[in-house]
């Protein structure tokens, strides 16, 4: 076994100690080795820098021939390793947190907020359309209340009171789709960038490498927008609840639309909290 003393993705201490306890004959069937300095790669740098030499020279004699390389040095040598963190044995999910769960239940979300988008839009349009055949419906009146001395609406000729209150509660809430547009909006921009703070984050470890402004400044940036996030939730909601109200039928409809998206994106937060986009700085 080999391991460099910045190596700090492997239990570079527990990792010897659990072999030399679980092979036949212990220290004897084992040698380790540790190179100073050496990341993950044993190199000194990053990965595009040479293998510490020393390490080529022992696998080579090691590999020539084991039992003298053995007799040569002792079974534990080189620089003095130190682990940071204790690796534990990783618990069995729970059936929501498997990995089917965990691809099911982003894609099921982002569908019923899509439908649920759809669902307000064309609640919306079907509210427009009527408010205009009510027009119509009170121009055709007018030229009838016009010949029979009939009496106006406080909206003005032909249009009677009726058809005033009909408009005004059949009409479309824009606060409401701008309220869920702003929540939807930041729910992606969520997702974006924790997809691309992990991508950051995975790319360094590969170049063994480190990048405190990637590190923790793309973590802060991932929980701003998680909390603006949940800002605009919160006023979608306040708006659904102010103006979505069911107000005949096509009101019904917009109010089931904007709940369903309002649900759809709480279930890709509550995803990208799994993934730590709620987590505390550390």
């Amino acid at each position: 076994m080999a391991y460099g003393t910045q190596d700090l993705s492997m239990p570079t201490v527990q990792g010897p100690q659990l072999v030399l306890g679980a092979i036949p004959g212990g220290a004897e069937q084992l040698m380790v080795r540790y190179y100073q300095d050496a990341n993950h790669g044993i190199r000194v740098g990053s990965s595009t820098d040479p293998v510490v030499p020393a390490f080529l020279d022992g696998l080579a004699t090691w590999m020539l021939d084991p039992r003298a390389a053995e007799e040569a040095g002792p079974a534990v040598a080189g620089a003095t390793p130190r682990q940071i963190h204790l690796a534990s044995a990783v618990p069995q999910p729970r059936w929501y947190a498997d990995g089917e769960m965990m691809l099911r239940v982003p894609l099921i979300s982002v569908g019923v907020a899509a439908g649920g988008l759809l669902v307000l839009a064309g609640g919306s349009v079907a509210a427009v359309l009527a408010d205009r055949r009510r027009g119509r419906v009170g121009a055709a009146g007018a030229d009838v209340s016009a010949d029979s001395g009939g009496s106006d609406g406080p909206g003005g000729p032909g249009v009677s009171r009726e058809t005033e209150v009909a408009a005004v509660v059949s009409a479309p809430t824009p606060r409401v789709g701008r309220g869920l547009a702003a929540f939807t909006v930041a729910t992606a921009a969520v997702v974006v960038a924790l997809v691309a703070y992990i991508v950051a984050v995975a790319q360094l470890a590969l170049a063994y490498s480190g990048n405190g402004v990637v590190v923790w400044g793309g973590w802060v940036a991932v929980q701003a927008l998680a909390v603006l996030s949940v800002w605009t939730g919160v006023r979608a909601v306040r708006r659904l609840l102010a103006h979505g109200r069911g107000r005949g039928r096509s009101g019904l409809v917009r109010a089931a639309g904007g709940w369903l998206a309002v649900g759809g994106l709480l279930g890709v937060l509550v995803v990208s909290a799994y993934w730590g986009a709620f987590s505390p700085l550390s």
